[in-house]
């Protein structure tokens, strides 16, 4: 990484760069673009063995700090024991997972990626709400004292996903892998004493899957082949319009490992997705994405309800399930006020949401007022980062 002197006022014009970092992937690119240019997995590899011979796919570990990250790991996932650097949405605080992300982020700047200078360009940085101040600050240290960037910003990943649907008011529910936050937002502000957070995403899907499968008698041992499930999850799982009454179970599925080995899934297939709206059966506390809508909408100010049920937008690589927005809409109406109108919409690249409208908003001509410069940074302290953001 550059450490490069202050850089000059005029760097502040330069195309920003937009990071969205996710418990499952991070994804990058410039301000402007309609998709990330980047999209890398948020894990890196230790490698398991010690080495006794010089060379090989794996040699250039020590200029890595043995670390590795990107497609190298996903190469050779088996010779590595995994981490996983963040969870629920933020950065675990170890300095094992700090130090992971500085290399994920390294590896997304790098020539292979977006071959940028980070000194060069201002970051716009996603966040889950309701994020620890401390996550934030310590994001902010590396990226401007580590890495030198001339400026950042940071804004929360569901209002920016509903930027990215073209509207002002609505309210987002954005199901990632680690993490789901509603954020009801009206005239571009958002509401947050509406927002409501909850732990449950994908990843409890896959684990979920994963225990279902060890009582069929397949057993995912490591990180690695854990991982073979996120993806089995993703080709083969739907979400049930009534699991109670899926008659004589769905039609089978055959999912290949990459051994060959043959998966055959039956009532797995939705029985893992229903942890979404019900956490309680894998013993989770948490709320399950119905009523985690349903109690910011009734959080928020009486007048503005009506409004905000009819423009729900869902974001997450979670709501790509097939069956999703069905089931989510059938159990709101269950649930909602007598008369209520409910909309729900899908965007097709809702995956990307949060990206995008961090891409929508990046490139504004008005935004260049927002960024926290690094001079403003050295000058007020990490306080600024809290006044100037979304």
């Amino acid at each position: 990484m550059s450490s490069a002197e202050d850089a000059p006022s005029n760097v502040l014009l330069n195309q920003p760069i937009v990071i969205d970092n996710g418990t499952s992937s991070i994804k990058a690119g410039f301000a402007g673009g309609s998709k990330p240019k980047v999209v890398v997995g948020t894990k890196v590899g230790r490698v398991k063995h010690q080495r006794i011979m010089p060379g090989g796919a794996l040699e250039e570990d020590e200029a890595t700090g043995g670390l590795f990250v990107g497609k190298k790991l996903d190469e050779h996932r088996g010779a590595f024991y995994l981490d996983h650097p963040m969870e629920n949405g933020c950065v675990v605080d170890t300095p094992e997972c700090w130090m992971g992300m500085e290399r994920l982020w390294e590896h997304v700047y790098g020539k292979d990626n977006l071959n940028a200078k980070v000194d060069e360009h201002p970051v716009l940085i996603t966040e889950a709400p309701l994020n620890p101040r401390r996550n934030r600050e310590h994001i902010a240290e590396i990226f401007f004292e580590t890495f030198r960037a001339p400026a950042v910003f940071f804004a929360p990943q569901a209002v920016l996903s509903l930027y990215a649907s073209g509207r002002t008011t609505g309210v987002a529910i954005d199901v990632g892998e680690g993490v789901t936050h509603v954020v009801p937002v009206y005239e571009g502000f958002a509401l947050p004493h509406s927002i409501v957070r909850s732990d449950i995403g994908g990843r409890d899907v896959s684990n979920h899957l994963q225990l279902l499968l060890r009582r069929s008698g397949l057993t995912f041992r490591t990180s690695a082949e854990a991982d073979m499930v996120k993806t089995m999850k993703e080709e083969v799982c739907y979400v049930s319009s009534d699991p109670n009454q899926e008659e004589g179970g769905p039609t089978p599925a055959q999912y290949q490992l990459p051994d060959g080995q043959v998966v055959t899934l039956g009532s797995e297939r939705y029985r893992a997705p229903e942890v979404l709206f019900s956490p309680n059966m894998i013993g989770s506390e948490e709320i399950g994405v119905t009523e985690a809508l349903l109690n910011s909408v009734m959080k928020s100010d009486l007048d503005f309800r009506s409004t905000l049920f009819e423009q729900v937008v869902l974001a997450g690589g979670s709501t790509l399930l097939p069956g999703f927005g069905d089931r989510f809409l059938h159990d709101i109406r269950q649930r909602a006020p007598a008369h209520t109108r409910i909309r729900i919409f899908s965007p097709p690249e809702r995956i990307n949401s949060a990206w995008i409208g961090g891409s929508i908003l990046a490139s504004l001509a008005t935004f260049k007022n927002m960024w926290v410069s690094r001079a403003d940074y050295e000058e007020n302290g990490a306080s600024l980062l809290h006044r100037k953001a979304l």
